[in-house]
């Protein structure tokens, strides 16, 4: 049985490449695959990762810089930069897959807003990582007049574009592949 993050999710696949390298191949013999665990703060894991010896396993961190009115209950900024590096120490930079997102705007959450966070990122976290995943903000009707009332809005085909070819150069500065959830 594979142990479940504290305050994450776990998600399992049959990719058997490397999670960094974005290759899709077929199960790996015995059909054994990989486990990812999606989170915000694993640092409760931490401590217990040698329960995970048994499986091929990576992590995607998601790391960005939204303030309490977006990302509440998170430990501050630093102390989630830390955890990452800390987690990359002990299973390496080709099994930590950061998040960037969801990307929305607002009136303090503009496009050069985000062009300047994602480059701090990813300076503090070069060596920890090679792939960065960035995503925009899906509209799903449960959560549209929340994120109206908050302030807050997708991006626009074009603005998504602008964005996306400012962090892929960013990105390639600081030797990280950098995908999206979906096509442009």
């Amino acid at each position: 049985m594979v142990p479940k993050a504290a305050a994450g999710t776990v998600c399992t696949g049959t990719q058997s490449s490397e999670p960094s390298s974005g290759k899709q191949d077929q199960p790996a013999a015995g059909g054994r695959g990989w486990v990812g665990f999606l989170d915000k703060n694993p640092e409760p894991m931490l401590k217990q990762l040698s329960v995970l010896d048994a499986y091929a396993y990576y992590f995607q961190f998601t790391l960005n810089a939204y303030a309490a009115d977006v990302e509440a209950a998170l430990p501050p900024l630093a102390v989630r930069i830390e955890i990452f590096r800390q987690l990359a120490q002990k299973i390496g930079a080709e099994r930590m897959i950061w998040r960037y997102d969801p990307i929305l705007l607002s009136a303090r959450y503009d496009l050069q807003y985000h062009a300047a966070v994602f480059e701090e990122l990813a300076a503090q976290l070069a060596g920890s990582t090679k792939k960065c995943i960035i995503s925009f903000l899906d509209y799903y009707p449960k959560i549209k007049a929340g994120l109206h009332q908050a302030g807050l809005r997708g991006l626009s085909e074009d603005e998504q574009r602008r964005l996306a070819a400012v962090l892929s150069q960013t990105a390639r500065q600081y030797g990280l592949q950098l995908e999206t959830v979906r096509k442009l």
